[in-house]
């Protein structure tokens, strides 16, 4: 009787190529999704940070902005960030420049900071956040259309997350 052929990845030359190719898009589709999301709550600046409970840092994974005086670092220790506080948060916070959160908080920006509110969205997966999109905005309130894009936004990161995973563990299989 002739086996059939096992398709695991130490039988295919090209498996390493495809799942970088793989990551690669995921990374892609991440800073499409983020830029419409930036785009369709009419934000300034908007950026995704994995939270690496693990290494205690958070991870920039992209970002978007209108503003040319930005400059993002990869990684942050969470107790060099004012993301500390909110690494563990369960829902939308919003808060205001110079009265909730010191605008020297927000090292990413060089020279004035020109936004006056900043909305933290977590990213839960397995009851933990796992991530925060942070959307810098002078807007004081969200209208619904707004709402139902970052609901829209969180529901569609919720489903590429899970479809990543799902599609990397059958890979491996």
């Amino acid at each position: 009787m002739i086996e059939p052929r096992k398709h695991y990845a130490e039988n295919d030359p090209f498996a390493d190529k495809r799942e970088e190719k793989a990551l690669r898009n995921f990374k892609k589709v991440l800073k499409e999704m983020l830029r419409l999301l930036m785009r369709s709550t009419l934000s300034d600046t908007a950026s995704l940070h994995w939270v690496n409970h693990y290494r205690q840092q958070f991870v920039l994974e992209c970002y978007g902005t209108s503003y040319t005086n930005t400059t993002f670092q990869d990684r942050i220790d969470f107790e060099q960030s004012y993301l500390n506080e909110y690494k563990s948060i369960d829902e939308l916070v919003i808060l205001e420049i110079g009265k909730d959160i010191d605008e020297k908080e927000l090292t990413h920006y060089f020279k004035k900071v020109p936004v006056k509110y900043v909305l933290i969205l977590p990213f839960i997966n397995n009851k933990e956040t796992v991530g925060l999109t942070i959307l810098e905005t002078n807007l004081r309130a969200l209208n619904e259309d707004q709402k139902d894009a970052i609901d829209a936004y969180q529901q569609a990161l919720g489903y590429l997350l899970y479809t990543f995973i799902e599609l990397s563990d059958l890979a491996k299989d």
